[in-house]
């Protein structure tokens, strides 16, 4: 196979990696790659992908440079300096500043210096010689190098690669800090303004794309100067302005935080953001060629491009941002791509998830979205309460919330035994070492065996003493339950710290439990008629432990006390979960049908239309994951017996409002709660024709 035809499909969340070739899906689990690879692992595609347009299309830069000296910046490839005297020929001399050695290089026309190469974001005094002004226009095709800037200890003389004309609150705004001060040079007057980032008003005063500014610096450190890249970001379905504007400033603030930190910019990167799951399908169908894309709950990253769902690009989840997780394989790619090759390198699941994961982390930390206690405190929980094997987590397959949050844990302990520069270095000598297992030794200072082994030390040590809690269900005559339509229940116990669920047998569920107070549940996992399964979306509550024995089928509090011996509890049902739960329910059921439609009569696709039962006598939940289809068409499968209310939640899980026959859509009563709504009964009989009009008022849109 062509590795030209190759793509990594990663995705975020509970994930899978498959490589995509000639339209058709190949698992890494499978049986047959793993035996080509010896091991089931992540790959990384090397190969060439697809020329992608450059984000800042090319304009020419024109710089007035007047008799005397001027601050002009090289934007442009690295070229030889006699470039620059052709292009300017009353350029008398050109002086640079190296910033390591605190000292100019310098070449004349006359006399040959120690100046010979021109390179992107270097910034030079020009020497024009005579009494008029010179005009110098360059191709204004800047090197998109040249707009991140390393600046090192002192002082730096660097090229202006950001917009034209900005102000100098927004171009310096992230140089703010102790010693940072910028000084600019009006050539006109032969003088220079001084401006300290925070502190001074900038005035009128702005900076031209192609001049260059001088920057004092307390330490070294990278500066990506605001508009020298925009990220090209395409937008699938419908959104608002604003929307569209919030979505592209998180993106420049990942981009810019990367760069910042880690110097690192990907200059082919594109975001496609999808309105709904319809959109985000359609859109790598068409840039990627893929007829029938793989299921993906939020996100995925393909090369230089990502893909996301839009009620995530902006959200946080399991401490961390997914657009700065799926950026971060961006640069996986990136890094690895900067030893010239066509291999493909193997990385194990974990390694792979975990770097991007714990650089998402970091973000979200800067971004106040966490703190750095939070993280640690979360992590440790979900590594002690819910210990994996690190090893077994090569397959990415295996990696669910509590595996990314291990994969996390474990990256988070290899950068404290050496630095972040490390899990960098890692990723660069991929293409150049034997095997994922010889670049970890030689960027993290030990064997991969080693590591394991010490790592699953570590997590043993930070295990609590714990008590068994045998965990029993009974239904009302005394009978023991564990399972349901096949699948056994779930018991889980939690408290403020802790949370913990196993998997009931006939001889009960057993939970190991450290000391405290808990709330035990009793789930079972039911399917939908009619519709997609997914277990983990159906474990609906049935019933939780209480003092008293008396069967609850919902609000659990904390009654359990764990103190210092095995305990064996038993949880009382009111009834047999089809009689506990709707979605349990496996008696007939009969069809709500309707349509979703705007004011002006166009269909809504992707929207849910949910059902509340107002008559069930223990389940106070809904009917969900019932979508509109492309002609705002829903079906929502009832039980038989008894009045619902319908509400309609947009693309993003935000509830529009509840069903009123004759007006639509109604909002929210708190003194009539679901009786805002009509009533529908469903008694042994199909409903259809239920039109649902969403009034302008109400139209949220797709904003989250």
């Amino acid at each position: 196979m062509d590795p030209k035809e190759l793509r990594r499909i990663v995705f975020w969340g509970r994930c899978r990696v498959a490589w995509r070739a000639a339209g058709r899906e190949h698992p890494l689990g499978s049986r047959a790659l793993a035996s080509v690879i010896g091991v089931v692992l992540v790959a990384v595609t090397l190969a060439a992908t697809p020329e992608v347009a450059s984000a800042n299309p090319a304009q020419p830069v024109t710089t007035v440079l007047q008799p005397g000296f001027n601050m002009a910046g090289w934007i442009e490839p690295e070229a030889g300096v006699a470039e620059l005297f052709e292009a300017v020929p009353e350029l008398e001399a050109v002086y640079a500043w190296d910033a390591g050695a605190q000292r100019y290089r310098s070449n004349s026309a006359q006399l040959e210096g120690d100046l010979t190469t021109l390179t992107p974001g270097m910034g030079l005094w020009l020497e024009i010689d005579g009494d008029e002004q010179v005009t110098w226009t360059r191709s204004g095709d800047p090197d998109p190098a040249a707009g991140l800037t390393a600046l090192r200890e002192g002082w730096n003389l660097v090229a202006w690669s950001g917009s034209e004309n900005t102000a100098f609150e927004d171009a310096f705004a992230t140089l703010h800090g102790p010693s940072q001060i910028v000084l600019t040079w009006d050539a006109e007057a032969q003088r220079f303004v001084s401006y300290v980032p925070g502190a001074t008003a900038g005035g009128d005063h702005v900076v031209r794309l192609g001049g260059a500014v001088w920057v004092s610096s307390p330490g070294e450190r990278h500066w990506l100067q605001p508009g020298s890249f925009e990220p090209r970001v395409e937008f699938y379905g419908e959104f608002t302005a604003a929307r569209k504007a919030e979505i592209r400033a998180e993106t420049r603030s990942v981009v810019t935080w990367f760069a910042e930190r880690y110097g690192l910019l990907e200059p082919d990167f594109e975001l496609y953001v999808g309105a709904d799951r319809a959109s985000l399908d359609q859109v790598r169908r068409e840039v990627l060629g893929i007829q029938d894309p793989a299921y993906v709950l939020c996100g995925v990253a393909v090369n230089e491009l990502v893909f996301l769902a839009d009620w995530c690009i902006t959200a946080t989840h399991d401490l961390t941002s997914p657009l700065a997780h799926e950026y971060f394989h961006v640069l996986q790619t990136h890094l690895v791509a900067l030893t010239p090759t066509t291999e493909t390198a193997y990385v194990a699941g974990w390694l792979l998830e975990g770097t991007a994961e714990h650089m998402a982390i970091g973000y979200a930390i800067a971004h106040g979205d966490t703190t750095a206690e939070e993280v640690e405190q979360a992590l440790r929980e979900s590594v002690v309460y819910n210990p994996l094997d690190l090893e077994a987590l090569t397959d990415i397959s295996q990696l669910d919330t509590v595996g990314y949050q291990t994969a996390a844990f474990a990256v988070q302990q290899l950068v404290d035994q050496t630095d972040e520069a490390a899990v960098l270095e890692f990723f660069e000598l991929l293409p150049s070492t034997d095997g994922w297992e010889d670049a970890f030794t030689r960027a993290f200072g030990r064997t991969v065996s080693s590591f394991y082994s010490r790592f699953s030390g570590l997590v043993e040590g930070m295990t609590p003493v714990t008590q068994t809690v045998t965990v029993t269900t009974l239904l009302p005559d005394g009978t023991a339950l564990w399972e349901w339509k096949g699948r056994p229940l779930d018991v889980h116990a939690s408290n403020s710290s802790v949370s913990i669920s196993g998997s009931a047998t006939e001889d009960g569920a057993q939970l190991d439990l450290p000391r405290g107070l808990y709330s035990v549940r009793v789930s079972a996992v039911c399917r939908v008629f009619g519709g997609d399964f997914y277990s983990s979306a159906y474990l609906d509550s049935i019933g939780v432990y209480s003092l008293d024995g008396v069967p609850i089928t919902d609000r659990a509090s904390r009654v359990l006390e764990v103190a210092d011996q095995d305990l064996a509890i038993n949880v009382n049902l009111a009834g047999l979960p089809s009689e506990l739960k709707l979605n349990c329910y496996d008696g007939p059921r009969f069809n709500i049908e309707g349509r979703v439609t705007d004011a002006s009569g166009e269909p809504l696709e992707g929207h849910q239309v949910i059902a509340y039962a107002r008559t069930h006598p223990h389940d106070r939940g809904f009917l969900d994951l019932n979508y509109t289809d492309d002609d705002g068409r829903f079906t929502v499968p009832a039980p038989d017996g008894h009045t619902y209310t319908l509400a309609v939640w947009n693309t993003c899980g935000a509830t529009i409002g509840y069903y009123r026959a004759g007006e639509g859509l109604v909002q929210w009563d708190t003194s009539l709660g679901l009786l805002v709504g009509t009533q529908i009964p469903v008694d042994g009989a199909a409903v259809s024709g239920i039109d649902m009009v969403i009034p302008a008022a109400l139209d949220t849109g797709d904003e989250c």
